[in-house]
């Protein structure tokens, strides 16, 4: 279920437009993104940019944006800002947390990382000024993923990449820097940006019924052969050209695993095969709203969702636990999927045996089930 204080999170498949086309080879094809970038250029120093603010902190260490470095005789990278974090004022051990301030939606994106410029001197090299990534994927608790240091044996801009792959597909992703003082000189960072990937194969997630385009050169005119992982593809080739495969996904593998997709071109005989890295996953279902979300016996009802898929499952209304558990089946009198962004709508009828009260719903398919907790109450007649 993807619903936070009442707000339904759809998946967008959505392409942006500072995308820059990378190709790694033949080991993958991507595009690479900038999801959120700020080089702090288009503010008046010491104002923080739009969408960043200041979070938690302790004793007077903060972050600002400034023109150039203040504790070292340094311009910033892009100019005229860059960002710093004033461990040179704040006491050793102290802290401040600079939040990303908004949700950023990073489910068309793979192989997630945080890119950054420090500048790295020399100064006091037994103080440890650092600054932790942290990141969030359920909108308060965050976890560190990645620290890097002000001291370096030679004064420079350095670039850093964290990796945050793991966060791959998160629905609730935000990030923070967290600055600690070793009261040595500030941190001064520029450039800041999340990037991904857009993978070839759009969309990148779905379930039986997904249309799936895979894009690329070298493809062949003829049609040729399609693997995920080191199994053939379960789809249905629907249309080949030399830069774009569209096909359709006919059954079902494990959920959640990321897929290498595999693409061997009909010919020149001999052609190397093309593989995309991770270029498909199955999802489950997954329910978003009810409506109504009560109703008498014989009331029909509307569930809509994603990755539902186009081969009709079952829909229950459950009541209790153990053995005490009483469970319902509804009459499914419409189940439907966009085979292309994998929006599912189903319509079912409540069931005459099922007495007055509050309902678990569950939704059932080929590759699992969604649960909605007390999400339904059974109506008298």
């Amino acid at each position: 279920m993807n619903e936070t204080g009442g707000v339904t999170f759809r998946r967008a498949w959505v392409l942006l437009a500072l995308a820059a086309v990378v190709t790694f080879g033949l080991a993958s094809t991507a595009t690479a993104t900038f999801i959120f970038w700020r080089d702090f250029d288009n503010v008046t120093a010491p104002d923080l940019p739009f969408g960043m603010i200041l979070g938690p902190h302790t004793g007077s260490a903060t972050w600002a944006t400034n023109e150039g470095n203040r504790t070292v005789a340094q311009s910033a990278l892009s100019a005229p800002n860059l960002l710093y974090f004033n461990s040179a004022a704040a006491a050793d051990g102290d802290w401040s947390r600079l939040h990303v301030n908004e949700v950023v939606d990073v489910t068309p994106y793979r192989n997630l990382r945080l890119v950054f410029n420090m500048y790295h001197d020399s100064g006091y090299p037994e103080r440890n000024d650092h600054v932790l990534i942290e990141v969030s994927a359920n909108g308060g608790e965050y976890t560190e993923c990645g620290s890097v240091s002000r001291y370096r044996a030679s004064d420079g801009w350095e670039e850093h990449t964290i990796d945050l792959g793991g966060y791959d597909g998160t629905l609730d992703f935000r990030f923070a820097l967290r600055g600690i003082s070793g009261h040595g000189n500030d941190l001064q960072i520029d450039n800041f940006r999340l990037e991904g990937d857009i993978p070839a194969c759009t969309p990148p997630v779905g379930t039986i019924g997904t249309r799936i385009e895979i894009a690329g050169t070298g493809f062949g005119t003829k049609k040729g052969k399609l693997r995920f992982g080191d199994s053939a593809a379960p789809v249905k080739v629907l249309s080949w050209t030399d830069t774009l495969v569209t096909c359709q996904v006919t059954k079902g593998m494990a959920v959640g695993e990321q897929y290498d997709v595999g693409l061997q071109p009909g010919e020149p005989k001999g052609a190397d095969e093309q593989v995309f890295a991770k270029g498909f996953t199955y999802a489950g279902p997954d329910m978003g709203i009810i409506s109504p979300s009560s109703g008498a016996p014989k009331a029909v009802i509307q569930m809509s969702g994603d990755y539902f898929g186009t081969k009709k499952g079952k829909v229950y209304l459950r009541q209790g636990s153990g053995p005490d558990m009483v469970s319902f089946s509804c009459k499914v009198a419409t189940w439907t999927m966009d085979a292309d962004d994998n929006e599912s709508l189903v319509e079912f009828a409540v069931p005459n045996k099922a007495p007055p009260g509050e309902y678990d719903l569950v939704l059932v398919n080929a590759l699992g089930e969604d649960i909605l907790t007390s999400a339904f109450e059974v109506l008298s007649p």
